[in-house]
């Protein structure tokens, strides 16, 4: 071979490796000059209309094999990769490459295994001892990623021709904590099996991913990872198999348990860099720095210290590569609580706090909206507060009968300068102590439940926190063993094998998880005062090896063994216990005393409980069923006593009147109700009056009252006057504060509570031979004659069908007032809604397109029906709410018919059948919106689902023009609550005022439904006490903001819905706006709670949901 015909084919190949990334401008021409190809999407397709397409990579069902059919790579539903047009969120252009895959059938169905991009070519790529710089950005949206699954998912990797595992390999992890590892299968030893950890990306935004690679089999090869400009990975080494060229991919890869969509931008390969490395390491860093530089960390302050917080932000660059970055603010936090912003260098803020222990940091963020949060620095200013614990007796410690008990405290000062501790017995002080050992004798006079405290003071006169139990006296205990009414084995290798067998089997392995369930009925202990233990026993008879095993919660008890299999299965819910099983022949134990006190609490009578080896040690264990010698057995000791079991320390408050809090709120019907005026409604709510302050209950909708109630029940009929959203507000009355509680209901007006006529808002005439002639008649013609057609528009407002149930029937009913002879009218849709009346002529008509339906009209003097129920049921699950016709002769008979206009007796009407009597099959709990500094976030709960296919989610400015922002899946049919999240960022960000938020829930037969609108305020700030919660349904990262307080002081009380206290927080802030964590009350059983805050005379509320 020539040098020339070498160089030629070399030059072919090195075209080739367009196959491997998206490459948009690349500049090669023979082999011997510069790698530099620049990745992006700027045509709007994959292949960036190059005349070789990029090879996109697929494969499915657990095959690592690229799938393909007659050498073409196959895109569908169920994986793909294509260039979306974002111009307002691209890292760099325009465009943004999406993957998308969906592994949500596993393993019913076809579900998606890799979505890359790859070169096919194995004589380009990498060559041994060659030099390669990477460059990408990668964007995982959150609502994928938050969901849990059972695999990560490899990112980037590199291989060699041949086959095998890869070189190295970049995985995102699966497991909704955005974990960042690398692993080699051969090169390197990782701790861990997914790899070494190396950080975490941020979810809803760019990641700069840098890769520095020198390819080679010897011990000069190199791989250096650094992630949004920091280096966190080096390895010195070989990092190739064999003396042969590779290939490098990105995308997603390896078992997809859900969908999962990830967008990538800005990729890059080069063999040659103009700068040192480091420096090019950093020149896509677009993320803010933040660094807290005072207080130091742990320094002590005097009381009533001038405390100076100091921190140095910076942004290297803006969102669009290319562009400036800035700093918008920089926020400081005490404890979680906002306490002040800066929005100039040099950042600092000046604090005089309590006395107390804080916890300092700062969180910056840029006028992109990215954030970045400094290190905590803890801090104490002032002496630390004395400390108590309670000795004896112990927590739910019982008394057989009344007698004399000693309660001893031990209290501890940083300076041990404690100068008394204070006892109390149900909140009412018994005496003081002030001498070591601390103790007091307290004579009880009768048999019941007791909540015991005590409190220390120091010589500054700080008092500590209460330490508080519970105990008995009298309560007698007894022991119910019940036997499992359940049990079963799922495999998920065997999805529709039914695990109903003589052993439950437990097995722990990759693609082989093996679990058990088992179910009780509890019915006999809910009635018993209160819950002591609770353990689950299973007797083991076959065990391969020591085993760790998990127990879950498992949400919904309606299987059976006789049916259960993997596909059947119930959701698997929190971890509840752990135990190891380590011998064959005896019973195991697991702890679930807190799981079935919350199933006690909420009068559940079945519990279902879901055990698997979480570790995947791959040993197998087997436990006798129920249907043998030693069966899974449940063993609950109750007491005859309640209330010592207490859920939360109420903390005193010199304030008792907010211990037994005054209170209002709806009890029915239901927010968001949809109902036919015509309907007496009947308004109920529960108020609390501790004190005696209630004056009366008064029920208004909107601003006009509706009646007032001053005896329980707090009840009265409410006759709505006119269809649409109807705002009904309840007020408490009360001696010194009015509270109120707010309710939407929907209402549609109908004779037959199932028809709806709506009039025309607009008609005309307009003539094809006349085009300037506006057709604004009092009745309009519709003539079919060659250049001389005569055509009726319609339209009409249907905005009320928007919440409402199925629609089952739609009709036009035209009142024909002249006809010479049959005609047959051709409904059509119209491009536009855009025309009036008084201004439409044949020159500005709205367009006809799509035929609806074809009817002959032959009845004089009467309504003429022609059946639309297919075009309007369309037209509201797009939610359109306005829809017009164009009808016309479009045989052209030379017939003439004409149609009494909307301002005469008959006017034209849009007849719509409501399926009242089969509403759809969503019981929705909740649906709110919550307002974050980057976007709005919709949440929802269902409490079951019927034969649901997916929500819709839209957004209005106005309340009246709606724009779809994107679908949810449904669960099909499912008996167990739901929490969805959908969240809005070109919305929030675009727009300031009122927005609203509506959704849409379709079922598979394409019955549909509307919840809402829900309001939020998109403003910068309002001057109303208002509060918001962050993160609802509560976990440990929510917050309630609190915005414009009314006083220093506030107080912050939870109620559970029967109205009872079961905790209160007293805080103090001299601060407008507050942030205060929420984590404390995931200690509370699950279930809805009311959350209450006061401040000043000012008072708001919210339904929190804890699970």
């Amino acid at each position: 071979m020539s040098h020339t015909n070498f160089l030629e084919k070399k030059n072919n190949y090195l075209k080739l490796f367009l196959l491997n990334f998206m490459l948009y401008t690349i500049s090669i021409s023979t082999f011997s000059q510069n790698l530099n190809l620049n990745v992006g999407a700027e045509t709007g397709t994959v292949d960036s209309g190059l005349p070789i397409p990029l090879t996109e990579s697929y494969s499915k069902n657990n095959n690592s094999e690229v799938e393909n059919s007659d050498g073409r790579f196959i895109a569908n539903e169920l994986h793909s990769i294509t260039a979306l047009y974002a111009p307002s969120w691209a890292r760099e252009g325009n465009y943004v490459l999406k993957f998308h895959a969906d592994g949500s059938n596993y393993p019913n169905h076809d579900y998606a295994y890799r979505a890359e991009l790859s070169n096919s070519n194995p004589n380009i790529g990498f060559s041994p001892n060659e030099e390669r710089y990477y460059s990408l950005s990668f964007f995982p949206p959150k609502t994928m990623w938050d969901e849990e699954t059972k695999y990560s998912t490899i990112i980037t990797q590199w291989k060699q021709y041949g086959g095998g595992q890869p070189n190295m390999q970049v995985k995102l992890s699966n497991m909704g904590d955005y974990k960042l590892t690398v692993k080699s299968n051969r090169h390197w030893e990782s701790e861990q099996s997914e790899g070494d950890l190396i950080g975490y990306a941020k979810p809803d935004e760019w990641n700069d991913l840098k890769y520095y690679v020198k390819h080679s089999q010897g011990n000069n090869g190199v791989f250096k990872i650094w992630l949004n400009g920091e280096l966190v990975f080096t390895y010195n080494g070989p990092n190739l198999y064999k003396n042969e060229n590779g290939y490098t991919k990105f995308g997603m890869y390896t078992e997809i348990r859900d969908e999962r969509i990830i967008y990538f931008d800005a990729v890059n390969i080069t063999d040659k860099i103009s700068v040192p490395v480091d420096v090019w390491a950093k020149d896509q860093a677009h993320l803010p720095k933040i660094t807290l530089t005072s207080p130091l960390n742990s320094e002590n302050f005097p009381t009533k210290a001038l405390v100076c917080l100091n921190a140095t932000a910076a942004d290297p660059a803006g969102n669009k590569i290319g562009s400036e970055g800035k700093i918008k603010f920089v926020e400081f936090f005490a404890n979680d609580i906002s306490i002040g912003i800066d929005k100039d260098a040099p950042y600092n803020l000046h604090w005089t706090p309590e006395d107390g222990a804080y916890d300092i940091k700062a969180i910056t963020v840029d006028e992109d909206n990215h954030y970045t949060t400094s290190s905590i620095h803890s801090i104490q200013v002032g002496s630390k507060v004395p400390e108590v614990e309670i000795t004896s007796p112990s927590h739910l410690t019982n008394y057989d009968t009344p007698h004399t008990i000693t309660i001893t405290a031990d209290a501890n000062d940083e300076d041990d300068y404690i100068s008394k501790v204070e006892f109390f017995v149900d909140n009412t002080s018994i005496g003081i102590d002030t001498t070591r050992p601390y103790s007091i004798d307290w004579t009880s006079t009768k048999t019941g439940a007791f909540i015991i405290s005590a409190q220390s003071t120091n010589m500054e006169n700080k008092k500590s926190e209460r330490d508080t139990l519970g105990i008995t006296i009298g309560a007698s205990f007894n022991t119910t063993t019940l036997t499992a009414t359940d049990d079963a084995t799922i495999n998920e290798n065997q999805p529709d094998l039914n695990g109903n067998w003589t052993n439950v089997e437990i097995r722990g392995k990759e693609n082989v998880t093996v679990i058990g369930l088992f179910k009780f009925n509890i019915k006999d202990i809910i009635n018993k005062p209160e819950i002591r233990s609770a353990k689950l026993k299973l007797y083991t008879n076959s065990l391969e090896d020591n085993v760790n095993l998990s127990l879950f919660e498992a949400y919904g008890d309606s299987w059976k063994e006789s049916s259960i299999t993997w596909n059947s299965k119930p959701s698997k819910g929190a971890k509840v216990a752990e135990t190891t099983i380590n011998s064959v022949g005896k019973y195991f134990e697991f702890d679930i005393t807190k799981y079935i006190k919350g199933k006690h609490s909420n009068a559940d009578k079945l519990v279902s409980v879901w055990i698997e080896d979480s570790e995947f040690s791959e040993s197998r264990v087997k436990f006798d069923s129920r249907t043998k010698t030693n069966p899974p057995r449940l063993e609950i000791i109750t007491s005859d006593i309640g209330g010592a079991d207490i859920i939360e320390k109420i903390e005193p408050s010199e304030d008792r009147d907010d211990v037994f809090s005054q209170r209002v709120s709806f009890i029915s019907p239901s927010h968001l109700s949809s109902l036919f005026l015509g309907d007496s409604v009947t308004l109920s709510a529960g108020a609390s009056d501790p004190y005696g302050n209630l004056q009366k209950v008064s029920f208004h909708h909107g601003s006009t009252l509706i009646g007032d109630v001053s005896t329980s029940p707090y009840s009265l009929k409410y006759l709505p006057k006119d269809s649409g959203n109807d705002t009904l507000i309840v007020n408490g009355i009360y001696k010194d504060e009015i509270l109120s509680d707010t309710l939407i209901l929907s209402f549609f007006h109908s004779e037959d509570n199932n028809t709806i006529d709506f009039t025309a808002v607009d008609d005309a005439t307009i003539r094809e031979d006349t085009l300037c002639l506006n057709g604004n008649w009092d009745n309009n013609a519709i003539l079919g004659k060659k250049n001389q057609n005569c055509v009726m528009l319609l339209k009409f407002d249907i905005s009320l069908l928007m919440s409402a149930p199925q629609i089952k029937d739609a009709k036009l009913c035209l009142f024909t007032s002249a006809l010479n002879s049959e005609i047959d009218l051709s409904t059509y849709s119209v491009k536009s809604n855009d025309w009036f009346e008084e201004s439409v002529t044949w020159e500005t008509n709205p367009k006809k397109t799509n035929l609806i339906n074809t009817q002959t009209i032959n009845d004089l003097n009467q309504y003429n029906t022609i059946d639309i129920t297919s075009f309007i049921n369309k037209k509201i699950q797009s939610q359109d709410s306005i829809v017009s016709f164009w009808l016309e002769d479009s045989k052209v008979s030379q017939n003439e018919v004409k149609i009494q206009s909307r301002l005469l007796q008959n006017p034209p009407l849009l007849s719509i059948l409501i399926d009242h009597d089969d509403p759809l099959p969503v019981e929705l709990i909740d649906f709110s919106v919550e307002k974050h500094l980057t976007f709005n976030t919709l949440k929802w709960i269902t409490a079951s689902e019927l034969n649901s296919d997916y929500f819709q989610i839209q957004v209005s400015e106005n309340n009246k023009n709606w724009t779809i922002l994107g679908n949810v899946k449904g669960q099909g049919t499912s008996h167990i609550r739901t929490n969805y999240e959908f969240r809005d960022y070109d919305s929030s960000k675009n727009f300031e005022g009122n927005l609203y938020y509506r959704l849409l829930q379709f079922d598979l037969d394409g019955k549909s439904a509307v919840y809402g609108p829900i309001q939020v305020n998109n403003f910068s700030g309002t001057d109303e006490f208002s509060i918001k919660i962050l993160n609802n349904p509560i976990s440990s990262n929510s917050v309630l903001c609190i915005h414009n307080l009314k006083s220093d002081k506030l107080q912050i009380s939870i109620f559970n819905t029967k109205g009872k206290l079961i905790s209160l927080k007293s805080l103090k802030s001299n601060e407008r706006d507050i942030k205060v964590s929420m984590a404390y009350l995931n200690r509370f059983p699950k279930g809805i709670y009311i959350l209450k805050v006061k401040s000043g005379n000012s008072v708001a509320s919210k339904r929190i949901l804890i699970q």
